[in-house]
């Protein structure tokens, strides 16, 4: 009896070990995924447009790049294009801010949660999406189309409220390997003496054969739409916050780069966080999806251990689990290596997460007994603005809202 308990006891193991996210446990190791109750995201609302991928595949040539002799001439440089139709720039409409006289500090984290996923407009960022998927394109470093997402992003922010002239809304010029791009830099001031501040990123550009409408148009619109909210907020929240439009990411990380080379250091002692986004949307193949957040951590537990005490990702995790806004799955990566525009930030100590949506696919996952990967799509002119599921755009976004509403509330708390 013994042994043919023990023979069922390895059959069990063998069997209920299969690659089927569902059987895995909680945790395995320094891997943790989780599974939420599974809701089918309906289809995207079938409007009707026009396609300009076959134009766009005439066009985007990488002749167009511009090439720069000296690396010292970049700061003189300005892309700006004011020939560009407003419909593009984003400038069309009455300016929408509305400064709030006598702001009161929230300081608790369910509050804002609830005011900023509450102002977050659906149809602001299915428009994000399309103007620069479809309106703008393929954002290659070098490009027309990346020049033309600067001016894009830039013309919004101002719309927004952010001024130039009082050092709230910025560019700044970057070279990678020859080719002059820009970083659109917006802040949020505070009255208080040597502030902290904090970084909410995304990047601008994208591969040369793709509309780039989930990677990442997607992350473009989140943070836009954020950076509306808090802005319009009129709220003082004791530290700066800096929403940083990074350029050249595909190129390995320029942009972010560029914007550490500009902060001396004294001022990254006082960055205490990014929160990078990545791919904020998903596309309407049906595969299994999973939302990566990039290192687990729990700030108040005391390790030198930068994984162990990622504000940002404690902050993501409480409301993936606190609010409803997203179904599927969540995983956690062990630590920050491998993830996009906040690399440059945790080679200094500046602890980062990107949340970004992957796809899980054991045949294509290499590496990774989980079977997550980055879907096939990407850098493809199949990411385009008609496959993206705008449902998912919209849930991601109130999820980065709740993330963003419980990081304040802890730093104001904390620091």
């Amino acid at each position: 009896m013994l042994k043919i308990a023990i023979f069922f006891l390895v059959l069990t193991l063998l069997f209920g070990c299969q690659k089927d996210v569902e059987n895995y446990p909680n945790y395995l190791g320094d891997f943790s995924i989780r599974r939420k109750k599974n809701i089918e995201v309906p289809a995207d609302s079938g409007a009707e447009l026009v396609s300009e991928r076959e134009i766009l595949r005439g066009e985007i040539e990488i002749e167009n790049e511009v090439q720069l002799n000296d690396i010292n001439d970049i700061d003189e440089i300005h892309t700006i294009n004011d020939a560009i139709s407003p419909e593009i720039l984003g400038t069309n409409g009455e300016n929408q801010v509305n400064i709030n006289n006598a702001p009161i500090p929230i300081k608790n984290s369910h509050n804002y949660v609830k005011f900023i996923t509450g102002k977050i407009d659906k149809d602001n960022l299915i428009t994000y999406l399309y103007e620069i998927s479809s309106g703008i394109g393929s954002r290659r470093v070098g490009t027309y189309g990346n020049q033309r997402v600067v001016s894009y992003v830039f013309n919004k922010l101002k719309s927004f409220g952010f001024s130039a002239e009082n050092g709230e809304l910025q560019i700044q010029g970057l070279n990678s390997f020859g080719r002059y791009s820009e970083n659109v830099i917006a802040k949020i001031p505070t009255e208080s003496p040597e502030p902290n501040y904090i970084v909410f990123s995304a990047h601008l550009d994208s591969v040369r054969d793709t509309y780039g409408a989930v990677d990442n148009a997607s992350g473009i619109s989140t943070l836009l739409e954020i950076s509306r909210i808090l802005k319009d907020s009129g709220i003082d929240f004791g530290f700066e916050i800096h929403f940083c439009f990074f350029n050249a990411e595909e190129d390995g990380y320029y942009g972010a780069k560029e914007y550490m080379r500009r902060n001396s250091e004294e001022q990254m002692i006082r960055i205490l966080c990014i929160y990078n986004l990545d791919m904020t949307a998903y596309d309407n193949s049906g595969r299994k999806k999973v939302l990566v957040v990039s290192t687990e951590g729990d700030p108040d537990i005391d390790a030198k251990d930068n994984s162990k005490t990622n504000i940002v990702s404690y902050a993501i995790s409480k409301a993936f689990y606190k609010y409803n806004y997203v179904s599927g799955y969540e995983y956690f990566s062990p630590s920050n290596s491998g993830k996009h525009d906040i690399i440059p930030f945790v080679k200094v100590g500046i602890p980062g997460a990107t949340l970004s949506w992957r796809e899980i696919d054991f045949e294509r996952a290499i590496g990774n007994d989980l079977g997550i990967s980055s879907p096939e799509w990407t850098h493809t002119f199949d990411d385009c603005y008609e496959n993206t599921n705008q449902d998912s755009l919209y849930e991601t976004t109130r999820l980065v809202a709740a993330g963003v509403g419980e990081l304040i509330a802890f730093i104001q708390q904390k620091y």
